[in-house]
Order: structure tokens, then C-alpha cells, then sequence
């Protein structure tokens, strides 16, 4: 990906509203949760992050709704996902397009990466 490719894909992401700093950190909780739980389980030594897990599961709990809302219809979450589904779409034409269908790349018709 060449800079002006990436650049591209960051407009996209500003078009569609996805460049927010609450989403942003919901991402990071995200990660550091996943990496946490990760942690916890393939750690040789029996450390744990169990707490900082249920911490983390408490909290998307009670943003999801109590789990009223998941997938689609979890609007922050569903965002994340087409952040990054931007971010790593196989087809530049399709990243730069603030209309296409970013979390199905499995759709693009161009089927050429980089294109």
C-alpha cells in the first residue's frame, strides 16, 4: 500500500463519520481486552488478566444494552468494523468509495487487489 493509497482509505473513514475519538477508544478496549484474555489463557506462568476480562465484558454489557444491542446492530461496534474493513479492503477502488459495501469484500467486482 503506498501512502497515497492509505491516505485514500483515511478519507474514506472521514467520510463516512468513523473518524471519532470515542470509537477510537472503543477500539483500544477492544484490543487491550482481546490481548488480556490472551494473557490469560496461553500464559506459562498462570498469570491472569481474569478481572481486567470481566471488567471489560461488565462494561459491553451494560454499552451493548444489556446485549439488545450486537452485530449490526451495535452502531459503535458495527463502525469499528467497517474502519478497519476499510483499512485492510483488498480493493483500493472499493477503500476509497465511501458507499461500498467495506465489511463485504467479498462483493467487490472489481476483484483485483489494488485496483
Amino acid at each position: 500500500m503506498t501512502k497515497d493509497d492509505y491516505m485514500q482509505r483515511c478519507e474514506t473513514v472521514w467520510a463516512k463519520g468513523l473518524a471519532r475519538p470515542e470509537l477510537f477508544r472503543l477500539l483500544r478496549d477492544w484490543l487491550d481486552a482481546v490481548m488480556r484474555y490472551e494473557h490469560s489463557l496461553f500464559s506459562i506462568g498462570g498469570q491472569t488478566q481474569g478481572r481486567d476480562w470481566l471488567q471489560f465484558l461488565n462494561a459491553e454489557l451494560q454499552r451493548t444494552d444489556d446485549g439488545r444491542r450486537t452485530l449490526a446492530n451495535d452502531a459503535d461496534g458495527y463502525a469499528l468494523q467497517e474502519l478497519a474493513a476499510i483499512l485492510c479492503h483488498p480493493c483500493q477502488r472499493c477503500a476509497a468509495t465511501p458507499n461500498a459495501w467495506h465489511t463485504r469484500p467479498g462483493f467487490c467486482d472489481h476483484k483485483q487487489p489494488n485496483t
